[in-house]
């Protein structure tokens, strides 16, 4: 079973272009997120010392919170190819030996709604990334700021396949309370990503001092 944390670089490449269901879109989405919570890190590494004594217990703060989110997003990512996993079998499954017709659909339609999970945590993280971000940004020792503009345009990324996932996988979400829980994180989707977009052109093109 898979484990973004074990795997190397190109072996996740790897496995993302073979022919099979999992790790795939979401999983790739995860990772960005989980990338743009690294960036983030590393600017607050740099937002320490003696330069930056006033604001250090606010960096440390993001700090810690930033790590917390870095490993929920390594977690989505995993949970993501583990549920497509199950995808993959179910549609793979043969009919025959009392597994009829009925029952392949209701196992496909099963694993379905099991891999609207993910991308919806995605989703959720990804806000949490840009609150940090944008807490983090009026803060950060300029001289990597460039990287909060990376960290917000690596969200972004994330956030955009995530709802494609979340999407194409609503259908077969039966569970009104379901379908409603994911409708709401849908719904904030615009407000997050314009939120994103504006850091990345604060940076961009910063206003005059």
């Amino acid at each position: 079973m898979l484990d973004i944390r074990s795997e190397s670089v190109g072996s996740l490449i790897e496995g993302v272009g073979r022919r099979t269901a999992s790790p795939g879109g979401g999983t790739v989405a995860g990772l960005q997120a989980a990338f743009a919570a690294g960036l983030l890190r590393m600017v607050a590494n740099y937002t320490q010392g003696a330069r930056f004594e006033n604001v250090a217990t606010a960096v440390a703060i993001i700090l810690g919170e930033l790590e917390v989110l870095e490993s929920r997003a390594l977690g989505a990512a995993n949970d993501d190819a583990r549920a497509f996993d199950v995808v993959g079998r179910a549609y793979a499954a043969k009919t025959g030996d009392g597994f009829g017709p009925m029952e392949r659909t209701a196992a496909i339609a099963r694993a379905l709604d099991g891999a609207a999970d993910a991308p919806a945590a995605t989703i959720m993280i990804c806000g949490e990334l840009v609150a940090l971000a944008e807490e983090l940004a009026p803060i950060a020792n300029q001289g990597v700021i460039a990287d909060v503009a990376a960290a917000a345009a690596s969200v972004g990324a994330a956030l955009s396949t995530s709802v494609i996932n979340l999407e194409s996988n609503l259908s077969a979400v039966e569970d009104p309370a379901r379908v409603r829980h994911f409708e709401r994180i849908l719904q904030n989707v615009s407000l997050v990503r314009n939120r994103a977009d504006i850091l990345v052109e604060s940076v961009r093109n910063p206003v005059p001092a």
